[in-house]
């Protein structure tokens, strides 16, 4: 009696699909649980953590120098810590937003604003790792970004954002709410 040995193609079958299968459930389970890991922000550092007054001042300030630099009219403005993660958990930074009207064309209006600001030590673009829709620039950590204001495009608005060294916790005592600092920022 003679026994011919045949390949089982069906079984083979099977076990590449499986292997792909296990593959594929691996990497979808290693992307969902890369997505949830704790990404490293390069603006954090708190080792060398700023207080609530310094977090604050290091947006205000430049933001009084922008207006006076700039010659902003129509100026209004709002302070506020934001969370550097998703979460909403420390390390926080200030934030401001400063609205302004524009005069004539909103295109060469900001660039004459972003001239005036490159004069006065700003740097033309965000800091390194950071991007921006508008027109952004920075100095000493400090981010300031230029855009029409949506609601209403006679007024632009400047987003200055400070870095993530604040690591009070303002997740729940309301500091992450606007405050007007207007009459800060048209004082001169």
């Amino acid at each position: 009696m003679i026994i011919c040995s045949m390949p089982n193609t069906i079984t083979k079958g099977r076990r590449r699909w499986l292997r792909q299968a296990l593959l594929a459930a691996v990497a979808v389970a290693v992307s969902l649980l890369g997505g949830c890991a704790r990404v490293t922000n390069p603006y954090e550092d708190s080792a060398h953590p700023l207080t609530d007054d310094q977090a604050m001042a290091q947006v205000v300030e430049p933001a009084k120098q922008i207006v006076a630099a700039a010659n902003l009219q129509g100026v209004s403005g709002g302070f506020s810590f934001a969370s550097c993660n998703d979460q909403g958990e420390p390390p926080y930074q200030g934030t401001v937003a400063v609205t302004f009207l524009i005069h004539g064309d909103p295109d060469a209006y900001f660039q004459q604003v972003r001239t005036a600001l490159i004069a006065h030590g700003w740097n033309d673009g965000p800091l390194p790792g950071q991007h921006y829709h508008g027109t952004a620039l920075n100095k000493d950590g400090v981010t300031a970004n230029m855009s029409l204001l949506p609601a209403d495009h006679s007024y632009g608005q400047i987003l200055l954002d400070g870095q993530c060294r604040n690591t009070t916790d303002h997740h729940h005592d309301g500091k992450t709410t606007s405050i007007n600092i207007t009459d800060q920022l048209t004082a001169r």
